[in-house]
């Protein structure tokens, strides 16, 4: 064993004191970024769009183009576009869209000629003549209700896209809709039980609100599960996948009629809300 002078333990003693501010400094580091990490995520979690695009799908029947239009004019959220995709050529589109211009709802308007069912085209050249920084993409068959604008931008977040849900009207009932101009989106959810209970409609959950918060983040959902009739998501998202998949005609599966982009590709996750 060699002895150590004085020297030799304030050297020992310096090294340690040096080694321990290494560590702390380390330390420090890491926790910076970590938190300043969380605080990025939590800072976009809460950004929200300013200008809003609605692209709304439709295909000779403007009748149900008329009160889906007449759903968006009510709307309690109004910083917002309405632009009208249609796939097809049919004139009577765009007379609902001069009364609709009549009643102070501005709508852009988007065709292509009637070759077939080019769904997934439509909505690309519907996002090019779209203003928004956030896209709500929805079927010119389904009214929204007026807090539906709200609500999706109130839990829009980058990076994820957000799938709605709807209420199928039995056929006689949607004839009565859209024949007596009748305004179902703003019933309440007794009416809706009761819809039910005379088996007017599919069913009532979706119109059922719960403020779910965080919580709709641990609930494991499959991009494959996404109904394209109601869905938003962050425009740089989108054309971050280069836009929805316009090789999609025709008619066919649930996950390809829909024409989303599978999460993986950039989107990272599915979001359900009901709406």
């Amino acid at each position: 064993m060699i002895p150590l002078d004085a020297v030799d333990w304030i050297e020992i003693g310096v090294a340690a004191i040096a080694g321990l501010s290494a560590l702390v400094a380390i330390d420090a580091i890491v926790e910076t970024v970590c938190v300043g990490l969380w605080w990025r995520r939590y800072l976009m979690a809460l950004r929200r769009p300013e200008l809003i695009s609605v692209i709304v799908t439709t295909y000779n029947w403007p009748e149900a183009l008329t009160a889906v239009l007449r759903g968006l004019r009510d709307q309690e959220d109004r910083n917002f576009q309405v632009v009208v995709a249609e796939d097809g050529f049919d004139h009577r589109t765009r007379d609902v869209i001069s009364q609709t211009h009549s009643h102070g709802l501005q709508v852009k308007h988007v065709r292509h000629e009637d070759q077939g069912f080019r769904l997934a085209e439509i909505r690309n050249r519907a996002m090019l003549a779209s203003e928004g920084e956030y896209l709500i993409f929805l079927d010119g068959d389904c009214i929204p209700r007026p807090s539906f604008v709200a609500a999706h931008r109130r839990i829009a977040e980058p990076g994820h896209f957000v799938v709605g849900n709807r209420v199928l009207l039995r056929e006689k009932m949607t004839q009565r809709v859209l024949s007596e101009n009748l305004a179902p989106e703003y019933r309440g959810v007794p009416y809706w039980f009761l819809m039910r209970w005379l088996r007017r409609c599919n069913r009532v959950a979706p119109m059922i609100t719960l403020p779910l918060g965080p919580l709709r983040r641990n609930v494991k959902q499959s991009w494959q599960r996404a109904m394209g009739c109601n869905v938003g998501a962050w425009r740089a998202d989108v054309e971050r996948v280069n836009g929805v998949d316009s090789s999609l005609c025709g008619w066919g599966s649930r996950g390809q009629s829909s024409s989303l982009p599978p999460p993986q590709n950039s989107i990272s996750s599915v979001v359900r809300r009901s709406a």
